[in-house]
């Protein structure tokens, strides 16, 4: 009984160590967080009930020389903010190269989009 008790005190404190971190800085915890730069080539609102953004970002060519293979490196992105998507897909017609901010949180879910990475900012030059 007492170890069922304090398993419940447990995860209550951790949803609602999640919950307020959540409501605080609009993600979830995060594992990494970093940048990646090439060219996005595809964005589009997916989702059955809950629509988030998804594209793709070709980082560059892949490969030793030219006569051997060479492949596209793609970088799969899930963005939750309309105004941040839609800077990129401003980016993406003009097909400019761009840098991504992004966040991977330990759990996306359904809520943040299909990819393991979140990403929260977007800039051509540098940093705001």
């Amino acid at each position: 009984m007492r170890k069922a008790v304090s398993y419940s005190v447990a995860l209550l404190s951790s949803l609602l160590f999640g919950f307020t971190s959540y409501k605080l800085f609009g993600i979830p915890l995060t594992y990494s967080e970093g940048e990646r730069a090439g060219v996005v080539y595809k964005i589009s609102k997916q989702g059955y009930i809950i629509k988030t953004w998804e594209g793709d970002l070709n980082m560059g060519i892949v490969g030793e020389d030219l006569s051997g293979p060479v492949t596209m490196k793609i970088w799969q992105f899930s963005v939750k903010d309309d105004e941040t998507a839609k800077k990129i897909e401003g980016y993406a017609r003009s097909g400019e190269r761009i840098t991504l901010h992004y966040k991977q949180p330990y759990i996306m879910g359904a809520l943040y989009g299909k990819s393991e990475y979140l990403v929260i900012d977007v800039y051509t030059k540098g940093p705001k």
